[in-house]
């Protein structure tokens, strides 16, 4: 190849437009420096990567003694001045347990209870069929063990006493209130309601279900576990 030749190829290229090459040095190294949210120090032919203080600020001088590039300065800190990602949705209120519209009661978490006559008795009925047949199996596991199933002028009620002084669960419903109430020797009383929504007898303060705190009594005391 003349030397003519290789002259106006070394033009062309670019090799001989030192500021062009200064410029892409300094783009690239800029553009790795905010990738990697470090400072990039420059001297002469080399490049020294230490970390930096927020906010980021990155001095390069490449080709600083060959070319005369002045020094620049690019001053970035994408990580810090990102903004959070927040979760979708605002605060949620609390709704009734039973779907009753906000109001219908004084607290919200209240289920509404079932006052229909035929349909509360014939419900607290099947319950205690429910809570006999549950407990049935525990007589065998435990050395006493006594159920008893009664009426008297509330409605019906079953007692459960234990050995010695374990004490004694009374279950009585109180028909002319439309509430089942649960005596117990480790959580004391609680009274129930028979939700309109669900059919489960559900506390009447908070809504937990009486079966759960049933069996979580009894199982603290005795051998066995009921089976609902």
């Amino acid at each position: 190849m003349t030397t003519k030749a290789t002259s106006l190829l070394f033009r062309c290229s670019g090799l001989a437009r030192p500021q062009f090459w200064a410029t892409r040095y300094s783009q690239r190294a800029a553009k790795t420096a905010r990738c990697s949210h470090f400072s990039a120090a420059g001297e002469s032919d080399s490049l020294v990567v230490t970390p930096a203080p927020s906010p980021l600020t990155v001095s390069i001088s490449p080709f600083s003694n060959q070319f005369g590039v002045s020094t620049r300065e690019f001053h970035s800190s994408p990580l810090l001045n990102a903004q959070r990602r927040r979760r979708r949705g605002g605060a949620s209120s609390a709704a009734p347990v039973d779907g009753g519209r906000e109001g219908d009661e004084p607290h919200a978490s209240r289920p509404v209870p079932v006052k229909d006559p035929a349909k509360f008795v014939a419900a607290s009925s099947k319950e205690f069929d429910r809570i006999e047949a549950a407990i049935e199996p525990m007589k065998s596991c435990n050395d006493f063990f006594d159920v008893t199933r009664s009426t008297n002028e509330e409605g019906e009620k079953i007692s459960i006493r234990l050995q010695g002084g374990d004490g004694t669960y009374t279950i009585q419903v109180d028909e002319r209130n439309f509430t089942m109430n649960l005596t117990s020797p480790m959580s004391g009383a609680y009274t129930y309601v028979l939700c309109s929504r669900s059919g489960d007898w559900l506390g009447m303060d908070d809504a937990h279900i009486m079966e759960g705190m049933l069996t979580r009594d009894l199982i603290r005391q005795c051998n066995g576990v009921p089976l609902f």
